[in-house]
């Protein structure tokens, strides 16, 4: 690997002093300020490259599908995602999300299962909340056909024979199985029709969600640190500098974060908020904007109640 660095780099370098000795000064500024923006994406953007160091877990959230699909496939591949149903959950969105609905269904209940060897609630509380709209779409789905769920839920359960536990245990859990196909059958008509009627809203709601929510930028959660230290005096800096916060606290006389918010599955903030203090004390609240190769900020609002008197469930802007 050196010997190959220095193979590019001395070829690169020469190049480099024939184009300053030969070239318009104009142009040199050019091409250092191209040098320098080059040079920070090195520095504070994680690149493409470095998207196998990122847990699949996290990977399955990307925005790009291939990325997603890739890393759906790892879990599905794994033995040691049985342990975790929870990421067999993140998979199946994928495929879902990729039109492979049928083998979503099927691993959301191959985690299904794992959940019931460790936890279960009651069957008639179980298909209630399956016909709710929180059950999501996979959920929907599967219910918009009930015999072919159940033909899937047969594959489900001789997938999940093939794994080590208890026999004790595998039967007590295949008779909830029984149980809960008996209950969908004797509603089946019922079911399909709610079913089939909410289809199409979820499966929106569902792209709009991920759309807004899908990761553009891969971190390893062990980078987060070095990376929200190095954006916490722009967020600051930016803040400070809004007129709506200008105008409210006058002259500034100091500025830091109060909180920050990390949505489920990610590892930077999404949102900050910046306590201000000048002639009186304000709360900035500040949007974080995260493209490949660059972050941006938006001034949300600018309000005076303390974080802690604000009530979560209402708009923070508005109180």
């Amino acid at each position: 690997m050196p010997i190959l660095v220095a193979g590019l780099g001395i070829p690169l370098l020469t190049s480099l002093v024939y184009f300053f000795l030969s070239s318009e000064p104009v142009l040199h500024k050019r091409l250092l300020r191209e040098l320098c923006r080059i040079f920070a994406l090195a520095c504070f953007c994680v690149p493409a490259v470095a998207q196998d160091r990122v847990p699949a877990a996290q990977r399955t959230k990307a925005c790009d599908s291939r990325i997603a699909l890739a890393a759906a496939e790892e879990i599905l591949k794994s033995r040691e995602s049985l342990k975790e149903p929870l990421h067999l959950h993140y998979a199946a969105a994928v495929l879902f999300d990729q039109g492979r609905k049928d083998e979503a269904v099927f691993w959301t209940w191959v985690a299904q299962l794992r959940g019931w060897h460790s936890f279960a609630i009651s069957n008639e509380l179980l298909l209630t909340n399956m016909r709710r709209r929180t059950a999501g779409p996979i959920t929907n789905y599967a219910l918009q056909d009930t015999k072919r769920f159940e033909e899937i839920l047969t594959r489900v359960q001789a997938r999940d024979r093939e794994i080590n536990d208890s026999i004790e245990k595998k039967e007590q859990v295949y008779r909830r199985l029984d149980d809960l196909r008996a209950r969908i059958a004797a509603q089946r008509e019922e079911i399909e029709q709610e079913a089939r009627a909410a289809a199409t809203d979820l499966e929106q709601e569902r792209a709009s969600i991920r759309a807004r929510a899908c990761l553009k930028v891969l971190i390893h959660p062990s980078e987060a640190p070095r990376l929200i230290a190095a954006e916490q005096p722009r967020v600051i800096e930016f803040a400070k500098n809004q007129p709506e916060v200008v105008r409210a606290v006058g002259q500034v006389q100091r500025a830091s974060i109060a909180t920050s918010t990390v949505l489920q599955d990610h590892v930077l903030p999404s949102q900050y908020e910046v306590n201000i203090q000048g002639n009186q004390l304000v709360f900035a609240i500040v949007d974080v904007v995260r493209e490949l190769s660059t972050t941006e900020f938006k001034l949300v609002c600018v309000t005076r109640t303390l974080f802690w008197h604000r009530d979560v469930l209402k708009d923070p802007c508005k109180q």
